[in-house]
């Protein structure tokens, strides 16, 4: 490559020139006149590009003039097209303070030189990376349908155990879909009793919105559903109904529960002669969830949170009813608990609302009623204990608050009222 021409000429003199030569590549800096000269360049049958003044300015040295612009400018030009063997002719001054580089060569060598600009190569790299994504993405899909479609079995009143439990053949038990081997999710197609059921692995049980998955159960020996994990798993239930019939023995059983998740969801436990939950992690940390659910005329107590010695537990309820349990509403037994209650009513029950046993317990009850149970509403009865109590309705008990040992502590915004001794907490923290 070398400069053929090296010339400046006025402005009446530029077409002129242009007319003599053949088809050539014509790069101009970008400013206010250059898209009429690409016009009336192209119009001579040259190809023309544009280029912006940053592309120009890096190969200007020392001063920008009409000597050092158009040199400039080809050398911008060849840094972004393949121009080897190319004669170069350069010009400047012409007024309109516009520099060209001109590249001579016949067009049917020059237009496959030509790439594309910084832009649109970028976008197009993007696209092609997108387009593997999704090419990636789908072939895994692909190559994981067929384990999921087992994972997920089904079942409905009119089912049968013998079928595969899918979709079109479900099941009619809980325990027949697990007993399939390989589950992660049972669905219901309908509602339906659809029996006890262990459950010995992460699972998810789910009767979907506007079914319910009734577990009627009897005999004291029996639970509605018992959990038996040696492992650490996240188990699931939502949308069932839980009854024991007043003679079976709990509602959800986990004392053989390692640890890990359990999550309640939208179930009713009733009438069974046990707790209607009983949380029991024996080897590690474990996790009670329960929302929007109904425990009630258990003849024990309605939740017990009980981790095995120097384990910890974490309790969250939310709009969670336990009334009418013939014992407490919520125990917090032993080892090391912690959680919230919120949005909560606790009524009804023959001994406590709330009462915490175990060795260290740092708990919070916000916006709930603690109502008319016939002992106390809340009650402390171990010296790591820690209530605090905000937002809260708390009356109708015989004993409103009763710290025994630790600290139930006042958020100063409760009502409390219509106990037959409303009581004391320890101290009062005000809302910060």
């Amino acid at each position: 490559m070398w400069v053929a021409i090296r010339r400046q000429l006025k402005r009446r003199y530029v077409l002129a020139f242009f007319e003599k030569l053949a088809p050539c590549l014509v790069g101009i800096e970008a400013c206010a006149s250059s898209h009429h000269w690409s016009r009336q360049l192209q119009a001579l049958g040259h190809m023309v590009r544009l280029m912006p003044s940053a592309y120009v300015k890096p190969y200007v040295k020392r001063q920008k003039n009409d000597a050092a612009s158009p040199t400039a400018a080809h050398r911008g030009l060849i840094s972004r097209t393949v121009t080897d063997g190319l004669r170069l002719i350069c010009l400047g001054g012409v007024r309109g303070k516009c520099s060209a580089a001109f590249s001579c060569c016949p067009r049917t060598s020059i237009a496959p030189s030509i790439p594309f600009p910084d832009r649109i190569r970028k976008l197009v790299m993007r696209k092609l990376i997108l387009l593997c994504a999704s090419l990636c993405s789908m072939v895994l899909l692909f190559a994981a349908s067929p384990v999921w479609a087992q994972s997920v079995l089904w079942v409905a009143a009119s089912g049968n155990d013998s079928n595969a439990c899918g979709q079109t053949t479900p099941c009619a038990t809980f325990q027949g879909a697990i007993n399939k081997g390989g589950v992660a999710q049972i669905n219901c197609l309908t509602s339906g009793n659809y029996g006890a059921v262990t459950i010995t692995g992460p699972i998810t049980i789910d009767c979907g919105t506007g079914n319910i998955g009734t577990v009627s159960v009897t005999g004291s020996s029996n639970s509605a559903i018992k959990i038996n994990t040696p492992g650490f798993v996240t188990i699931v239930l939502r949308h069932l109904s839980l009854n024991g019939n007043n003679s079976a023995g709990f509602g959800i059983n986990t004392t053989a529960f390692a640890g890990g998740t359990l999550v309640v969801e939208d179930c009713t436990i009733q009438s069974f002669l046990g707790d209607g939950i009983l949380f029991e992690p024996s080897a590690g940390r474990g996790l009670l969830q329960v929302s929007d659910s109904r425990i009630f005329n258990n003849n024990t107590t309605g939740i017990i949170v009980s981790p095995a010695s120097n384990q910890i537990a974490s309790v969250t309820l939310n709009r969670v009813e336990l009334t009418g349990n013939s014992s407490n509403g919520l125990a917090l037994l032993t080892g090391v608990v912690a959680g919230t209650m919120r949005d909560s009513v606790v009524a009804g029950n023959g001994d406590d609302g709330v009462v915490t046993v175990a060795t260290q317990v740092f708990f919070t009850v916000e916006g709930s009623s603690i109502v008319a149970n016939l002992k106390t509403g809340i009650q402390t009865n171990s010296a790591g204990s820690v209530v605090n109590v905000g937002a809260s309705t708390i009356g109708g008990n015989g004993t409103g608050v009763f710290p025994t040992a630790g600290s139930l502590i006042s958020f100063g915004n409760n009502q409390m009222s219509a106990n037959g001794t409303d009581g004391n907490f320890t101290s009062t923290t005000p809302l910060r």
